[in-house]
């Protein structure tokens, strides 16, 4: 193959990342796929694209050397609006409504409308836009019904897959052929199974991960750390504006994630700042389950200020004034936090419940409560009276950062492995 290997990223939820006037929330996925992309894109072997959701088609677009594919899916917007308030179920009666919302009173016939003559496809079989899409090599991010349908896609088409674990979860035991276990976000066992089996190459976060894989599914995997574009973040870091969300508020913990009870638990963040009245905590809490965003409201003590969404841009400037940042994820659901890379690379030191990853023991960046609410409590008041310690830990994690996240030298490993299918 003579010309640039071309590459693909399929990370349908990333433009807000891209473009902060977009509708939509994101994550750590979305947020490592960009930083990914715009670093392969420097390289002159490699013709890098990224797939996004769009409400419809517009003129493509190039983005730091990245050319932006927006894929039209006017239902998806819908289906996500009525996921925040209707779980799938693998049984009888196949949904349970977590709250009432009154746009499901047109969501929900629209899509039971379309629904007899819009027949579901089946993931594992190829999928038509992607058949279409100009890339030789396609990059997935998660296991669920979209990397499987790539990963089918590749097959049929004789290209390349490559899945991303996003989570150890991505990895649960009850994966298989035969499965009828539904996860908590609505994807089927037999078809996680698929991509898993199916893919050309798996990435993995961590050497966890990586042993799990061998263990569970008999493959192997590359391991590859999330990577953070410290030029970037440290750039976007200066100036002394404060960032838009929270100019009233100098120095606080804080706490990123989304508004969920099983994952990411916010929830236990309150439980965390009553113990720490004197302590201000600023969540940044993107929309999920309508119930805990109303518990996260009412509940909330007079320490807590809520903000639902940060631009990717200014998050660089949330982290400069935070004294701590807090991680309250449920360890079993949780791969490698992005956000724990924003706060080493910003110096702040990590508080976390029960989730390590693989980082924050090994970098020295914080400490790990082992699930102990109060020694989460003990740390965060530690570092907020004592801020000398705290810069202490947070260098530490910086120094770890520049050893081994750093962007360029990860996409540089990633890019190795793609060009060995040239």
């Amino acid at each position: 193959m003579s010309h640039s290997l071309r590459v693909a990223f399929l990370a349908y939820h990333a433009y807000p990342v891209i473009e902060p006037a977009a509708e939509g929330v994101f994550g750590g996925t979305e947020t490592r796929a960009w930083t990914l992309a715009r670093a392969l894109a420097r390289r002159s072997d490699l013709a890098v694209s990224l797939v996004v959701y769009a409400r419809r088609p517009i003129v493509q677009q190039i983005c730091q050397g990245v050319r932006i594919v927006r894929r039209c899916e006017p239902l998806y917007w819908v289906r996500q609006a009525v996921g925040r308030h209707v779980e799938v179920l693998g049984r009888f009666p196949w949904l349970r409504f977590r709250s009432f919302s009154p746009g499901l009173l047109w969501q929900m016939p629209l899509l039971a409308a379309v629904r007899p003559f819009r027949r579901a496809p089946d993931p594992r079989r190829p999928d038509r836009f992607l058949q279409n899409l100009e890339a030789d090599v396609l990059l997935c991010f998660g296991v669920h019904r979209q990397s499987a349908a790539a990963v089918a896609t590749a097959k049929a088409t004789g290209r390349r897959s490559m899945v991303f674990l996003g989570a150890d979860s991505d990895l649960d035991s009850r994966y298989a052929p035969d499965s009828t276990y539904v996860t908590p976000y609505g994807e089927r066992g037999a078809v996680c199974w698929y991509a898993l089996h199916h893919a050309d190459r798996i990435v993995a976060q961590t050497p966890w991960q990586r042993a799990a894989l061998v263990e569970r599914f008999g493959r192997e995997a590359l391991v590859l750390p999330n990577p953070i574009d410290l030029e970037e973040w440290d750039a976007a870091q200066a100036g002394e504006e404060p960032p838009p969300a929270v100019p009233h508020l100098s120095r606080y913990a804080l706490w990123v994630g989304r508004a969920d009870s099983f994952h990411k638990r916010p929830l236990l963040c309150l439980e965390l700042a009553r113990r720490c009245p004197e302590v201000p905590f600023l969540l940044v809490v993107n929309p999920r389950e309508p119930r805990v965003e109303e518990q996260l409201r009412h509940q909330r003590p007079g320490n807590v200020w809520l903000v639902e969404r940060v631009a990717f841009a200014d998050m660089p400037r949330v982290f400069r004034r935070a004294a701590v940042y807090v991680n309250t994820s449920a360890a079993g659901y949780e791969g490698f936090p992005n956000v724990f890379l924003q706060a080493a690379a910003s110096g702040v030191p990590i508080a976390s419940l029960e989730l390590d990853a693989d980082f924050v023991s090994r970098a020295g960046a914080g400490s790990v409560a082992c699930g102990d609410m109060e020694r989460l409590a003990e740390y965060v008041r530690r570092m907020w009276h004592h801020p000398a310690e705290a810069i202490a830990a947070g260098q530490q994690g910086r120094r770890f950062v520049q050893q081994h996240h750093d962007a360029t030298l990860i996409a540089d490993r990633l890019a190795q492995a793609i060009l060995e299918w040239r």
